[in-house]
């Protein structure tokens, strides 16, 4: 069971339901799309940046992993600020995924291509700047990941230790969602201080009865 977050979908008016339905309904938004597409974008730009600019391979190879880190932060921040806060329509979409997580429901494919392809063309194509694909290779690969890590937590419950962990640190976000942001890593709640901590729970949650 997931905890609503302050604002549920429609407290965001009709245009934003208008838009939420679209998003379920309509094929070009469909779920599964990313689960190729992305996948696709990096080697392509992995592919351009060895080939086409001719980049040193380990450099590169540095440069992707890079960009794999670098979206365990942002993954964060995006989660915590823009997921859990303002009147927009990323917002209302996440109040739904917490009101039903085994929604399938994410952010457009065509909108994660075209602003990794925005990056791609003004820099890698016509500046020829090595390695800049390289690196958003890794924040596209990064993103990959946190939407296999999240669907697997809706709807699988693999045994490894490490996973588990994992989900149940994600589990609790939906508990409690000021908490636990990190979908791919612990690291940056842990850095932030939002990780979920039995005794500050039991205390919020006791504070909250006795305002009843």
């Amino acid at each position: 069971m997931s905890a609503s977050l302050k604002v549920t979908p429609e407290s965001f008016g009709q245009n934003i339901n208008r838009w939420l339905d679209i998003a379920r309904n309509n094929f070009l938004f469909s779920y599964w799309i990313g689960f190729f597409t992305d996948p696709l974008t990096v080697a392509f730009l992995l592919f351009w940046d060895a080939t086409a600019l001719k980049s040193n391979p380990f450099l590169l190879a540095a440069c992707f992993a890079s960009g794999l880190i670098g979206w365990t932060l942002w993954e964060y921040c995006f989660h915590r600020w823009i997921y859990h806060h303002g009147r927009t329509l990323m917002h209302a979409g996440h109040a739904l995924h917490h009101e039903d997580p085994k929604m399938l429901i994410g952010m457009p494919w065509f909108l994660t291509t075209a602003f990794v392809m925005g990056f791609w063309y003004p820099l890698s194509y016509w500046l020829e700047i090595r390695y800049v694909s390289g690196f958003v290779a890794g924040l596209l690969g990064g993103f990959f990941f946190y939407y296999c890590f999240h669907h697997i937590h809706h709807h699988f419950n693999p045994k490894n230790s490490w996973y588990r962990k994992l989900r149940a640190h994600h589990k609790i976000h939906h508990q409690m969602p000021e908490t636990n942001f990190g979908v791919t890593v612990r690291f940056w709640d842990r850095v932030f201080r939002t990780t979920h901590r039995k005794a500050e729970g039991g205390a919020k949650k006791r504070a909250a009865l006795s305002n009843k």
